[in-house]
């Protein structure tokens, strides 16, 4: 990939072995709105599976039918191992894991409160009771599977920060192969993240357990929070399609692959040029609208108005952009307003082989100035608009 950063980007530590693992259609069934059909959810399991995501994550919930469904989910043949979530908080953990064990699935996985703040039946005696409930689900797990087993950590980024390692430490000796923490509310800047998967890393070493992030975007910070969990060792990475996830999302995978990719220069699983294909499947499925300004996805981010812009880039297609846009499925267009100037209209004379007199250029500019001003809001002015107003001031 062809791409021009800044030259003083710096380095992510030893970045080699990152998972990627996908929580968009669990963490989707948690928005208001949000209702994927089961052949929607098998269709989006395909295409995740298809683009390189390297794990997937499914929720059971609590009723009959979509029990059914994670079962029947499960019965999918992908190269990525689908990880059923178990909730270790519950009092009914056990049952939790046996289902997980029952519908097969390849990553045995149990979830803990860490903090009083999310906990309403918080006691003095809950830290140790939880650390000894996990103890308790990652035997059962160990004598009844040769699965992998995670352990996430909610709201991690809050708890007490030696009770929070010590029960890293637990897990690591216990047998755990990954740990997740989760940054369940935002509340961590990149330096905290840093911090605390730092530590839990140098903990997590000697026993070869993998260390990983769950990031929200409730401050628009998941994005720098999980590029800084990985700049500290974390190597399992929870990544969500269009950022689908509970209130403001989760670190968008597209955004996350660019950044990798393109300022530190790390190659990805991915198949970079389906990026724009995923992310408007998923947007149509969850009837969510991609924002036109949506980085390396948006309808508007390949776009360019402004003629000094478009004149540079025809002479370097990166004098404006650090990648090429083809590299994510991107377009490169333009579009026609206020500021459209001589270059981009003596382009589109070039480009189509249709000729404009140069005494016309000037005119033409005060009719899409004009057509600008007056057009309803939102509304671009495309190519064949621009033809229109060429002809009309072309027949005066």
């Amino acid at each position: 990939m062809e791409t021009r950063v800044c030259n003083y980007n710096g380095h992510l530590n030893d970045p080699a072995g990152l998972i990627f693992s996908d929580t968009t259609i669990r963490e989707a069934e948690q928005c208001p709105g949000i209702i994927y059909s089961l052949e929607e959810k098998i269709e989006f399991m395909h295409r995740l599976d298809e683009i390189g995501i390297q794990q997937l994550q499914f929720y059971p919930g609590k009723t009959k039918q979509s029990q059914s469904d994670v079962k029947r989910l499960l019965q999918e043949k992908t190269k990525a191992p689908i990880m059923v979530m178990a909730l270790g908080f519950e009092d009914c953990w056990l049952d939790n894991a046996k289902f997980a064990l029952e519908c097969g699935t390849q990553i045995a996985h149990m979830s803990f409160y860490t903090t009083p703040y999310v906990d309403p039946v918080w006691t003095p005696q809950t830290p140790e009771k939880t650390r000894e409930r996990m103890l308790a689900a990652i035997e059962f797990y160990r004598s009844q599977t040769q699965a992998p087993i995670e352990i996430g950590f909610i709201d991690a980024t809050r708890a007490d920060v030696d009770y929070l390692m010590s029960m890293v430490e637990s897990a690591c000796k216990a047998g755990a192969n990954h740990i997740t923490l989760a940054d369940t509310v935002s509340a961590a800047s990149p330096e905290g993240i840093e911090y605390l998967v730092s530590r839990a890393v140098e903990i997590a070493k000697p026993y070869g357990t993998l260390i990983g992030t769950h990031c929200h975007n409730d401050v628009g910070l998941a994005l720098a929070n999980t590029c800084a969990g990985i700049k500290a060792g974390a190597r399992l990475i929870d990544v969500a399609v269009n950022g689908i996830g509970d209130r403001a999302g989760n670190v968008v995978l597209a955004e996350l692959v660019a950044a990798l990719e393109v300022i530190y220069g790390i190659r990805t699983p991915f198949n970079l040029k389906k990026m724009n294909e995923l992310a408007r499947f998923a947007a149509q499925v969850s009837a969510r609208e991609i924002p036109v300004n949506a980085p390396i996805v948006g309808d508007h981010v390949f776009v360019d108005q402004d003629d000094y812009h478009i004149d540079g880039s025809l002479h370097d297609p990166l004098a404006f952009r650090i990648f090429h846009c083809e590299d994510f499925g991107g377009e490169s267009r333009i579009m026609f307003g206020k500021i459209t100037g001589p270059a981009v209209i003596r382009h589109m004379s070039k480009k189509y082989n249709r000729p404009i007199d140069e005494s016309l250029i000037p005119a033409i500019r005060e009719e899409l100035f004009t057509m600008a001003s007056n057009a309803p809001k939102g509304l671009c002015i495309n190519e064949e608009m621009f033809w229109q107003a060429v002809e009309r001031i072309q027949n005066q």
